[in-house]
């Protein structure tokens, strides 16, 4: 399989302000702002590229990432808890309890450092924590709690799946199901799970330490729960958001344009957010720190399946096929190893495309544990760009790991053996606007409809159409929000009402016909496939009593027409013909006589000052002859 990932930044421009600690402004690089008493915003200057974030509104006194490589690192308050695991084998997401990371490994199980938290649950695609708890969301759309319990969080609401993200803020825990949907449980008593009725579909979900967050799908914030240091006040100058972060008291937001904004309490310059931070693709906040990866070059992590139990005699490769002819930075080979390895003699040799570079597990303590109940060992190697592009020339590369002869095949009933090869592709910036083309499609995935790392605008949107000149593709807008194009006809809706206003009689921002199916009986009620308040705007005699509804279908369910012309008998009583012949003459005027000077008279009351008298009359008598409606 390949993963992609995209980290740094193309240019390297800028200095930093006092309040940031940075590794250098380059490839991959966190940025951290905010409460540092423990150094957790000393990033280490030998850190690397970075391609994800640790979160948890409840972490205060460290930081945690996964870098390019996919193994993770963390710095701040020095305990035991903060190194990694030799294996922990690489990473998927990455979340902080306590000061303490707990991972999705890419073998989807969840696991944290020896005096850490979490819950070995399997197929876990997704982790979330506050300080106190941890939730695990299963690759079945299931929710898995560990962690202390109070105010029920604990007892996750079968309501809460299928989910389709989590997040956890101190003592509640939120759910976004597939359906779009949110569902929120545990403390409450701020008003953190009471999610806003009108808040419409959403796509992304935050927790903050008493507030909840919500990116909907047009890009917008919505906040709810404690507002004390004005975390749920949401600016409004934000645009089309495409992250959101909740830290203790305040929460993060970052736009399509790759600018961070920042809002709540930020006695500790949290939300001070750098002005030279430039271009970002990543955010994340801690209890009373923030931080952001900035923009830049794309790492590809191809990764072989899992290659099973090795051992003398067996060694196991994997061919890399579709590889880019070049890379613009040194490439990393990886073996992520689990076997019986943990003895100086018990070891891999790595070759590439047949030439040894280099022995993985050679050395005492690289290997601390045999046979590991979970995870993978982890040893890399570097191939300078010169090399990779001649072992590439192909388009190919294989890579194999050779056991030693004192390596067992058959000891480690649970071995496992993943190979991983690290490219960097080279800038781009086909669109001219400054950053590179993978940060366009980092901040916005429809950018580039095909997958191709290319910005559909630069190649004629993909081949389609994009009738709303917002530079996506009309048919991936679709494809990521159906509602867009209500009748299922490839277009979207708001360009073809541009084209042929007709096609939205009502003004409501549907085509007519959506209108109808969708909430047939009300728009239409006759079925004629026409909105009624259209067919009544056009010709207002189709609704004669003024109710807002086709006469037609008042008639249908009910309201009297004993002369079966097609019109309510009330509609002709009101204008004078009392004998329905569709004349005023003599005799509706004797009618009217008959009822002379009646108190609340069932009809002929034309002034409506509930009296049959002389103004009544004269009404009649002005129209007189065939009745016109």
């Amino acid at each position: 399989m390949t993963k992609r990932e995209r980290i740094g930044a193309c240019v390297v421009a800028g200095s930093m302000a006092a309040v940031v600690a940075a590794s250098a402004w380059a490839d991959g690089t966190v940025v951290c702002w905010g409460y540092n008493d423990y150094g957790q915003c000393n990033v280490p200057a030998d850190l690397g590229s970075v391609k994800g974030l640790g979160r948890g509104s409840g972490n205060y006194y460290n930081t945690w990432v996964i870098r390019s490589g996919l193994d993770g690192a963390g710095w701040g308050n020095a305990d035991p808890c903060l190194e990694f695991p030799k294996n922990s084998g690489f990473l998927g997401r990455l979340a902080v309890r306590e000061g303490s990371p707990i991972f999705v490994r890419g073998d989807l199980t969840v696991s944290s450092l020896p005096c850490g938290y979490g819950g070995a649950f399997s197929q876990a695609i997704d982790v979330a924590t506050n300080y106190y708890f941890t939730l695990s969301r299963l690759a079945d759309g299931t929710i898995r709690f560990s962690g202390d319990c109070l105010y029920g969080v604990c007892t996750v609401p079968a309501a809460a799946s299928p989910s389709s993200a989590v997040a956890a803020g101190n003592w509640f825990g939120v759910s976004l199901r597939t359906d779009a949907n949110i569902v929120c449980w545990g403390r409450n008593d701020l008003g953190q799970c009471n999610a806003p009725a009108t808040i419409g579909s959403v796509s992304k979900i935050a927790a903050g330490g008493f507030h909840s967050m919500a990116l909907r799908i047009d890009g917008s914030v919505a906040c709810w729960g404690s507002d004390a240091e004005g975390q749920c006040a949401v600016p409004e100058n934000l645009g089309t958001v495409v992250e959101i972060a909740g830290g203790g008291k305040h929460s993060v937001a970052l736009d399509q344009d790759g600018t961070v904004h920042c809002w709540g309490f930020s006695a500790y310059g949290q939300c001070h957010v750098p002005a030279s931070i430039g271009p970002v693709t990543a955010i994340s906040a801690g209890g009373l720190h923030t931080m952001a990866i900035s923009c830049g070059l794309k790492v590809d992590n191809h990764i072989s399946p899992n290659l099973g139990q090795f051992g003398f005699g067996e060694g196991k490769q994997h061919t890399f096929a579709e590889l880019p002819a070049a890379s613009a930075a040194p490439v990393t080979v990886t073996v992520w190893a689990r076997g019986d390895l943990d003895l100086a003699s018990e070891f891999l040799t790595i070759s590439v495309d047949g030439i040894v570079v280099g022995a993985a597990f050679n050395n005492v303590g690289d290997v601390t544990s045999d046979c590991g109940s979970s995870g993978q060992y982890r040893a890399a190697f570097t191939l300078t760009e010169a090399q990779y592009a001649a072992f590439a020339s192909d388009g190919s590369i294989t890579v194999r790991a050779e056991p030693s002869i004192g390596v067992s095949p058959t000891q480690c009933g649970n071995a496992a053996l993943y190979l991983q090869l690290d490219t960097t592709r080279p800038c781009a910036d086909c669109n001219g606007n400054g950053r590179n083309d993978a940060c366009d499609i980092d901040l916005n995935p429809l950018l580039d409809c095909d997958q191709n790392g290319v910005p559909d605008s630069c190649e004629g949107t993909g081949g389609g159409t994009d009738c709303n000149g917002n530079q996506i593709s009309d048919s991936c807008e679709i494809v990521a929000n159906p509602v867009l194009d209500c009748d299922s006809n490839g277009e979207i809706d708001s360009c073809e009402i541009a084209a042929n206003p007709a096609l939205d009689c009502n003004t409501n921002g549907r085509i007519d016909s959506c209108d109808v199916v969708g909430e047939f009986g009300v728009f239409d009620c006759d079925n004629d496939n026409l909105i009624d308040t259209c067919e009544i705007a056009a010709n207002p005699g189709l609704d004669c009593n003024l109710n807002g509804r086709l006469d037609s279908c008042d008639i249908a369910t009910g309201t009297q027409d004993k002369d079966f012309d097609g019109r309510p008998d009330s509609c002709e009583f009101a204008k004078g013909d009392f004998n329905l012949d569709g004349q005023i003459n003599g005799a509706d005027l004797a009618g009217l006589l008959a009822i002379w000077g009646l108190a609340n008279p069932p009809y002929g009351d034309f002034n409506g000052d509930n009296y049959i008298a002389g103004a009544d009359l004269s009404i009649l008598l002005s129209r007189w002859g065939p009745v016109v409606y």
